[in-house]
């Protein structure tokens, strides 16, 4: 085996654990917003409706520096693909999360991750997750 065959070798292969450790970290910061939203709902009268609100606004709260708080934690942020600018319109933040409440979607978008690494409302909001220190 080539010197060069085997850099490339040893390149794809840490690429598959960097994509492993992001994906980790996504999923992650899915689980403690998830959290974050379940202590919301038990607000007396109406914290399921305040929970499901701030569930498809997460990403869009002004004061949470338009992160989610698992995103934070995580240090992720959620840009646009195609120039890579931070500040997204609300209804991009609102479709992405929106497609969760949709049994069928759910397990399209769960096919999708799994095999391009992107969900399926990455793909139709032209948005990605990013690692950032900010």
């Amino acid at each position: 085996m080539s010197v060069a065959a085997e850099i490339e070798q040893k390149a794809r292969q840490m690429a598959s654990v960097v994509l492993t450790v992001k994906s980790l970290k996504r999923i992650a910061a899915f689980v403690l917003d998830f959290f974050v939203c379940l202590a919301i709902s038990l607000l007396p009268l109406f914290g399921w409706l305040v929970a499901i609100a701030f569930f498809c606004l997460r990403d869009a709260l002004p004061f949470s520096g338009r992160r989610s708080f698992g995103k934070s934690v995580y240090k992720l942020r959620i840009v646009d693909s195609t120039d890579h600018a931070t500040h997204l319109s609300w209804r991009k933040f609102v479709l992405r999360n929106i497609i969760l409440f949709i049994p069928i979607l759910n397990l399209v978008d769960i096919y999708t991750y799994a095999t391009t690494g992107s969900r399926l409302a990455d793909v139709w909001t032209s948005t990605e997750v990013i690692d950032s220190e900010m």
